[in-house]
């Protein structure tokens, strides 16, 4: 779940020869979340600030259907897609500038009766879509714009009687598994080639009752499994072919009913909502991948939390609640901010408003850019080395260095402004997927200037006062941006 074509950038800048030296650093940044809501028939789409907080996108929502249950994003991030529970039938959507989604050419593909889950393969070629109401599951191949093609065949049985819920694929896209409401089980099925689903064997291992949703570690090592029915949650080891066996500790307490589950991208946390009693369990995962209790083992939420997800950078949660809340009368979404520890604390404003019984949560996958220097011979430019992995992106390069001014001054004191700027020349770069290129990008003037001040620091020998600051941009599909910056010291 990584992607909206990352961006790999290496950036090498000279001034007279001189390399500057930096360390290896990632930046990220995720950008947009989406909620389905089932009573409303919209989804609620909803930027995310640099402190992880929601604000609702303009439009604030877009028509889905009728009944929108689960929801999931491509990993390039540039598709998104809902199961529509009342139409029989998938919603497709592209994401567009900002954000904002729009409906693809065909809007919808149809499904199976009571269309609820939605996964889709970690390479992005398939989708799969549960079907509760006639016990089987729905696939898809996934076509060069994002739309959706059933494969053949277009569905396989999940088992009698079975009201298939919570879906997920593996890690490495060999396996998938589905929880099933209706009996105690959870269905496990090997990936072919081609993205066809086969039964394993066997083709179901124990759960508790009524599994409603399930959720793997990001080591493939363990899956989990909330059982609404029984107020816990099932713990399994992964073997090497796939196969679900119980962990020596079968389950471990959760609140009342619990609805959902969740992963921390780091794998270190566990996240449940429970739709009883109003909270969210969190839990610790173990070095064998056995949870155990945070303390506390809970905290507060919306009135019936269900659906949730955490953003790509582990430090944001945000669940759908499917019941107004009392006070405001409005449905809501909550918010926390996610510790070093994993432990969940509300935002400063702990709920955004949703519209008509939230249900499902979907964060658009990060982007992320890496800066490393390299020596350069030419004064006065910048040398990076594009790549583009995933989607096609786009790359705005900037920067600027700042020097002491009584350094730029010939070492005089100076009333003036602490440092001098020199900026770099602005430019834009489209890459095809999987394509590196290598830019050179030069300051906007000044260059004579930078080259004086290089030699005046080499006489002086004061070079551990010059600073760098290098500020890449990487636009992705969708102009989503993210910046690194670097302070980098000059090295003689």
């Amino acid at each position: 779940m990584r992607g909206r074509g990352s961006i790999g950038v290496f950036a090498a800048i000279s001034l007279a020869g001189a390399a500057l030296l930096v360390l290896p650093a990632l930046a990220s940044a995720s950008t947009a979340a989406y909620v389905t809501n089932e009573g409303g028939a919209t989804i609620s789409q909803y930027g995310i600030g640099s402190n992880g907080a929601l604000s609702a996108l303009s439009p604030a929502t877009v028509g889905a259907g009728a009944g929108p249950f689960g929801i999931g994003v491509s990993p390039d991030g540039a598709s998104v897609y809902a199961a529509n529970f009342g139409g029989a039938s998938v919603l497709q959507y592209d994401v567009e500038s900002g954000g904002a989604l729009s409906p693809k050419t065909p809007a919808t593909v149809p499904a199976g009766v009571g269309a609820n889950g939605v996964a889709i393969s970690p390479d992005g070629t398939s989708v799969y879509v549960t079907n509760a109401n006639d016990a089987s599951i729905s696939q898809y191949d996934v076509g060069a714009n994002g739309a959706l093609t059933p494969k053949s065949p277009a569905t396989v049985f999940a088992g009698l009687l079975a009201f298939p819920l919570g879906i997920v694929v593996s890690p490495d896209g060999a396996s998938v598994y589905v929880g099933n409401l209706g009996a105690p089980t959870i269905s496990q099925y090997d990936v072919g080639a081609d993205g066809t689903l086969s039964p394993k064997s066997p083709p179901t291992a124990p759960s508790g009752t009524a599994t409603e949703a399930i959720a793997i570690s990001p080591d493939g090592a363990s899956l989990y499994a909330a059982n609404t029915g029984d107020n816990d949650v099932g713990q399994y080891d992964i073997g090497a072919d796939g196969t679900l066996s119980q962990k020596s500790t079968a389950t471990v307490p959760a609140g009342d009913q619990p609805a959902g589950i969740t992963v921390s991208p780091n794998g270190e946390s566990v996240y449940v909502p429970n739709q009883g009693n109003h909270t969210v369990s969190q839990f610790d995962v173990g070095a064998d991948g056995s949870l155990s209790p945070k303390s506390p083992a809970a905290v507060a939420a919306g009135r019936a939390p269900g659906g949730l997800a955490v953003s790509p950078d582990a430090e944001s949660l945000y669940v759908a609640n499917f019941k107004p809340e009392l006070f405001t009368g409005f449905d809501a979404v909550s918010q926390y901010d996610i510790s070093t520890s994993g432990k969940l604390t509300p935002k400063t404003s702990p709920f955004v408003q949703a519209e008509g019984g939230p249900n499902s949560v979907a964060v658009l996958p990060e982007l992320e850019l890496a800066v490393k220097a390299r020596s350069s011979r030419r004064p006065g430019n910048m040398r990076l080395t594009l790549t583009c992995d995933g989607a096609p992106c786009t790359t705005t390069i900037s920067g600027a260095a700042r020097i002491p001014s009584d350094l730029a001054r010939g070492g005089a004191g100076s009333a003036g402004p602490k440092t001098k700027r020199f900026r770099l020349r602005s430019k834009r770069v489209l890459l095809d997927a999987g394509e590196t290129r290598k830019v050179r990008v030069k300051f906007e003037r000044n260059s004579r200037a930078l080259r004086k001040i290089t030699r005046l620091l080499r006489k002086t020998n004061r070079a551990k006062r010059a600073k760098l600051i290098a500020r890449v941009s990487a636009v992705g599909p969708g102009d989503f941006v993210t910046k690194e910056r670097e302070r980098i010291r000059l090295a003689l």
